[in-house]
């Protein structure tokens, strides 16, 4: 059974590894009932339907031993009640696996300004259920640590699940001759959109034929074209934003790249992540050039799929410079990359892992 929630705003991340672990899931236990917050996956319930469902779901689960993996945490009160009641019941048969992707309490505190804003009543239902539920999946393992450090959790019942990429839907294409840097990103505060703007601005200096070309999820911005707002040095050439880039696009997109970059700045919510974007890159077969948020580059420099700098303009555009320079050490990175992504990084393994322990689970 798949029941979909609105939990508020959601990147397209979020829904790429909700549509991959759903499925992983529902093919090892049909029976499980998978919350999550894709309006592309499954059925699809609106608000109101949700909530008049989720009085049956918690009459449910307080008769079937079936697994319940939450993807994110439910913003319906009424789902929300039902999930806290049966973990603090003492005889309860049914297994809880909660995958905290994301937290946006992180992210405010962390990313300002940001337009997220949690739920009343989030951050009590977050320890809550972090304290309670059977197993919790983190896409990192520092960010695992931060929250059994302070929560003060078992770290037995605590496991790291990174994002991947699907091999099967990135084709590996020759590095194009056209210097064309990429970059698949919302145009969301906090994503380091300035530093690569500036860091572009000083690469056209030595390179006036490259292009910055980004993907946008959503529509175009009447704005998006005035590059200036988003820089101190006013109008910049070269740069072109390709709205309404869906999943199913990106790998064209990709193919149309000789590398990738991830501007994100350096703290502590950036260090947690394991971008979706850097996975899918290295799918593609093109190398990558990030800031050096901690796990990011951990993945990069242990896969040697691309360069990871500070997070400055100088070092951000030396990077690129010579990543467009040494076409032939960008070609072996992207293979890299692709080896990583065929060997462990891809989306199958990931949901081995989790049907594992949820195995695991329903067993005991």
């Amino acid at each position: 059974m798949l029941l979909p929630h609105p939990v508020g705003p959601g990147g397209a991340g979020s829904r790429i590894r909700s549509h991959y672990l759903s499925r992983a899931i529902l093919a090892e236990f049909p029976r499980a009932i998978v919350v999550h917050r894709s309006r592309d996956v499954g059925a699809v319930f609106e608000r109101g339907p949700l909530n008049r469902c989720s009085g049956l779901v918690a009459q449910s689960l307080r008769r079937i031993p079936t697994p319940v993996f939450l993807e994110g945490l439910p913003s319906s009160p009424a789902l929300a009640r039902a999930l806290m009641a049966l973990l603090k019941s003492s005889r309860r048969a049914t297994r809880l696996v909660l995958d905290l992707h994301d937290d946006v309490l992180l992210k405010g505190e962390f990313v300002p300004p940001t337009q997220l804003t949690a739920p009343n009543g989030y951050r009590e239902l977050r320890d809550f259920m972090l304290r309670s539920c059977d197993v919790a999946f983190f896409p990192s393992k520092s960010m695992l640590t931060y929250f059994a450090r302070r929560l003060e959790l078992d770290q037995a019942r605590l496991c790291v699940l990174p994002n991947a990429s699907d091999p099967s839907h990135f084709r590996v294409a020759p590095i194009p001759e056209a210097k064309v840097i990429g970059l698949v990103s919302g145009l969301a505060p906090g994503r380091g959109l300035k530093l690569l703007l500036e860091s572009f601005r000083m690469v056209l200096r030595e390179e006036p034929h490259a292009v910055l070309r980004i993907a946008i999820p959503g529509q175009r911005d009447p704005e998006f074209h005035n590059v200036g707002r988003w820089t101190d040095g006013g109008a910049l050439p070269n740069v072109e934003f390709v709205p309404g880039v869906t999943y199913s696009a990106v790998p064209d997109f990709l193919s149309t790249c000789r590398l990738t970059v991830i501007p994100h700045p350096r703290n502590v919510y950036m260090d947690f992540a394991t971008p979706i974007k850097l996975f899918d890159t290295m799918a593609a077969a093109r190398p990558c050039v990030s800031t050096d948020c901690t796990e990011t580059a951990a993945i990069m420099r242990s896969e040697d799929a691309g360069i990871a700098v500070e997070a400055s303009p100088r070092a951000f555009s030396e990077a690129i410079l010579w990543m467009l320079r040494e076409r032939d050490q960008a070609t072996r990175m992207g293979l890299n990359g692709r080896r990583a992504i065929m060997r462990e990084h891809n989306w199958n393994s990931r949901g081995a892992l989790l049907c594992q322990t949820m195995r695991s689970l329903t067993t005991t």
